[in-house]
């Protein structure tokens, strides 16, 4: 029989729902089960919600880590039999770990996050701000200076190239001897390192620390490619961090920032040096602008006589791949892909393979991104691997022996666009084989021996099973998990619902998802909420299983009473060059006319969606576009919460808005600036911003604060500090922005002193 408490919580669900009004009690329930549904929370009441394997360089086992029934685990499966194991024992690797991490170390719950195998099968992984190697008997160690895992040892361990005050050194193993490669390094004009990521300092590191260099050697360790950054005069921000972990003065954290239209931004130039002689060569190019973070990627080719980088203009108009001579500096481009507008971002772009002497290239044509073979030597196309309807996402591996290449597309069986799939074609051209026939979204790993992949199969609405597949036909060799949903189930949890409806011109399918409450009773009215990010480079609505449950915080604020919607309107990434142009200098009009019409569409399939009570929220760009949605459309969206957000084009980072906004700047920043339009709000609006946002400045969010202030109008505004850029890492600002929701969409006052618990490690 069900207890008296539980009919009494269902009745007042159910009072909520048909009336929208709720006591605090009533929703105390509500809110606990979605603390329970967090995304950080997720895993530890589910299993298998997917397998990522960490294979063996001989592909003959691959290693991961699941959670089942709270436990953590890292297990290792063998290819012949399918025999599974611990991989280390986990008693031992707790007590190496515990003097590193600040709170208890649980074996059942290890916070490693697992990164690759060494040759030998040992981890490498991340835990407590530490890299380790974890053998199979568990006894951790960090890895240092000393350790034979550092990627800036020669592979000959002879030497090990490190940086000291912004100047390259090579120390040798045999004998402590030191060679400065550099003399003339400064923090401003320094070698073989990255312009660093300022979340660094807050976690209370060095900016520009001493220690392994970011170079790349030759296979005979005879050479290091490497690069100089010139930072001289380039623009910096400052954070303040308000409770310093000593003493009381706050803390100013300066660092470089080049922010979108900068006249001077840092500039990164390749280097060879040849070991020991310490002979430099210089490769001649245009200096590579730095844009945000990071250095120049630098990797070898034909036996370690040229050097590869990528090279991106102002505005992304022009994206090039330099090829370099390690002997005497000369350069040439080996690849270049332009546009009159932007160069789409395809994170898997382009790969040698020195073996065929050829590139894979994926670039657009006919529209879309497609899988290439281009010469190395001409730079002629050879041929259209995977063309048409495809849209090729990235190259899974490369067999070099029977020229078969393993690619991930989407969109060519008609069915949803944005469905990944895996297909094999061969160098020579021909047919295209699928390898993954399901109507389902697949997140694949392919052996490196080329033999077996393992296939997560699932959709937002259907939990993930993962299979052992072979790559020559697709067959399932062995079913290896099944995502394990009963605990969520007994605390209310339900399946979202994948939709397809039209954009605003009524005639582009647009995707979404749709995420409803614990004890959802379609007889009921439930205000709707709007998860909006129209980001160009992204999608927002899930496609897989895990995806759908720990990507988002929407299947949490359902549990509070509301309908969540995800769509990807127009203006958005994963499809063609038609389908995302219209994002081109119109970041702050872009999607909001199909969300609004994708909502409006599900109200007419779903009548318990209650249009007279729709909110907002987003995250960075989505804080953006929340805030915007206030301005833009008061008579459709009431309530919003905007966090993080880059408010105005200008005070943001320069390679993400100068692709999206254009280069150089113009009257559209001015136009699509939420700093313009500030004086229509009309809404409740809450505003929230991290102290310590490294990604997107506190400042962005402060110069929209001027601007209402400016107008007159009401807003509400929370400063985390000592946090960085995800506020849904912090449980405060969670509880916040639910409480924001009740009380302006439910009408209700959320329950007094409810408190999220901190989040547990992994």
């Amino acid at each position: 029989m069900p207890r008296p408490h539980a009919i009494a919580s269902a009745l007042a669900l159910i009072a909520i729902c048909l009336t929208g009004t709720a006591t605090a009690d009533d929703l105390r329930e509500a809110y606990a089960r979605a603390e329970a549904l967090l995304p950080q929370n997720v895993p530890l009441r589910t299993g298998d919600l997917v397998m990522r394997p960490l294979w063996s360089k001989s592909g003959e086992y691959f290693v991961y880590t699941r959670t089942i029934d709270g436990r953590r685990e890292t297990l290792r499966i063998g290819m012949a039999g399918g025999d599974r194991s611990r991989l280390f024992e986990h008693q031992a690797a707790a007590r190496a770990l515990a003097p590193a991490c600040p709170e208890r170390v649980d074996p059942d719950r290890l916070p490693l996050t697992p990164e690759r195998l060494t040759d030998r099968g040992e981890l490498i992984a991340r835990a407590c701000d530490k890299l380790w190697r974890v053998p199979r008997d568990g006894n951790a160690v960090a890895i240092d200076e000393e350790n034979k895992d550092d990627p800036a040892r020669s592979p000959d361990g002879q030497w090990d190239a490190r940086v000291r005050g912004g100047n390259l050194y090579l120390k040798s193993r045999i004998d402590g001897r030191e060679i400065a490669l550099t003399t003339d390094g400064t923090l401003e004009r320094f070698y073989a390192r990255p312009v660093p990521d300022a979340s660094a300092l807050r976690r209370n590191r060095p900016y520009f620390p001493d220690g392994p260099a970011d170079v790349v050697w030759s296979r005979d360790s005879k050479r290091l490619a490497t690069y100089r950054i010139d930072a001289t005069g380039a623009g910096k921000l400052t954070l303040v961090q308000s409770v310093p972990p000593q003493g009381k003065r706050p803390r100013s954290l300066d660092y470089y920032y080049p922010l979108t239209g900068d006249a001077r931004v840092p500039q990164a130039s390749a280097i060879v040096f040849e070991v020991p002689a310490a002979r430099r060569i210089d490769l001649v190019h245009e200096p590579v602008p730095i844009l945000y973070y990071g250095g120049l990627g630098l990797q070898w080719r034909n036996n370690d006589r040229r050097v590869l980088f990528e090279s991106v203009d102002r505005g992304r108009k022009t994206l090039s791949v330099i090829d370099g001579d390690a002997q005497d500096g000369s350069t040439r481009v080996a690849l270049r892909e332009r546009s009159d507008t932007f160069v789409a971002l395809q994170w898997d772009k382009w790969q040698l393979v020195d073996e065929w002497d050829q590139y894979l290239w994926i670039a657009e044509r006919d529209g879309r991104p497609q899988l290439q073979l281009i010469d190395a030597g001409s730079g002629a196309l050879v041929r259209v691997l995977a063309g048409g309807t495809w849209s090729t996402l990235s190259v899974q591996h490369v067999d070099r022996g029977s020229g078969t290449i393993f690619f991930v597309g989407t969109g060519h069986d008609g069915r949803d666009p944005y469905l990944r799939r895996l297909y094999s074609v061969a160098r020579g051209g021909g047919a295209v084989r699928l390898l993954t026939p399901e109507p389902v979204d697949h997140d694949v790993s392919v052996a490196p021996d080329g033999r077996h992949f393992v296939d997560n199969l699932s959709r937002a609405d259907l939990p993930t099973r993962t299979v052992l597949r072979d790559t020559r036909s697709g067959r399932v060799l062995r079913e290896l998990a099944a995502a394990k949903t009963d605990e969520l189930e007994r605390i209310g949890f339900t399946l979202p619902e994948p939709f397809e409806t039209l954009a605003a011109d009524g005639t582009t399918p647009i995707y979404g998802v749709i995420y409803r409450p614990a004890r959802f009773n379609p007889a009921g009215k439930y205000p709707v909420i709007d998860n909006i990010y129209t980001g160009p480079h992204y999608t927002m609505a899930p496609k897989s299983f895990e995806r759908a449950l720990t990507g988002r915080t929407a299947n949490a604020i359902a549990q509070l009473g509301f309908i969540v919607v995800l769509v990807d309107g127009r203006g958005t990434a994963g499809r063609s060059r038609a389908f995302i142009e219209p994002a081109y200098e119109r970041l702050g009009s872009v999607g909001l006319d199909d969300h609004e019409a994708a909502i409006r569409a599900l109200a007419k399939r779903y009548p318990y969606m209650d249009l007279t009570r729709v909110g907002v929220y987003g995250f960075s760009a989505g804080g953006f576009d929340a805030a915007r949605a206030l301005f833009h459309k008061p008579d459709f969206y009431k309530v919003g919460v905007a966090a993080s957000g880059n408010h105005d084009h200008r005070s943001d980072k320069a390679w993400w808005n100068e692709i999206w906004m254009g280069y150089p700047l113009g009257p559209q920043y001015d136009r699509e600036s939420n700093l313009t339009w500030a004086k229509q709000l009309q809404g409740k609006l809450l505003l929230a911003h991290g102290e310590l946002d490294e990604n997107v400045n506190p400042m962005a969010t402060l110069q929209l604060v001027d601007a209402l202030i400016t107008a007159n109008k009401d807003f509400e505004l929370l400063i985390v500090p000592g946090a960085g850029h995800f506020l849904d890492d912090s449980p405060y600002f969670l509880r916040r922005e639910w409480d924001f929701f009740v009380r302006h969409l439910l009408g209700a006052e959320p329950p007094a002193g409810f408190r999220i618990a901190p989040f547990r490690s992994p």
